[in-house]
């Protein structure tokens, strides 16, 4: 299943920028309270509260994700949502 060892790089320099770098996960990734990774396990979508200054946790259902467009007053419809079932396969 594995390989045999091997160098990390050809190049010696590089090898040694990086074993002697210090970042560490904690420098790359921000730390999130408990309740926001029970929400997430959940199934919830956490949702920073700007004026509560913390994440609210709810349905992801509850939520909406605005992307910057407009919103549209009706519900989009699927064109095929009447059509009947094509049971000719293409394989």
């Amino acid at each position: 299943m594995y390989d045999d060892p091997t160098p990390l790089h050809d190049d010696s320099s590089i090898m040694k920028e990086w074993m002697e770098d210090e970042l560490t996960w904690a420098d790359v990734y921000s730390k999130k309270p408990v309740e926001y990774l029970e929400a997430v396990a959940r199934g919830e979508t956490p949702v920073w509260d700007s004026e509560a200054k913390k994440y609210v946790y709810g349905d992801s259902e509850t939520f909406e994700m605005t992307m910057g467009g407009t919103k549209s007053p009706e519900k989009s419809q699927d064109p095929q949502d009447n059509m009947e079932v094509d049971e000719d396969l293409p394989f």
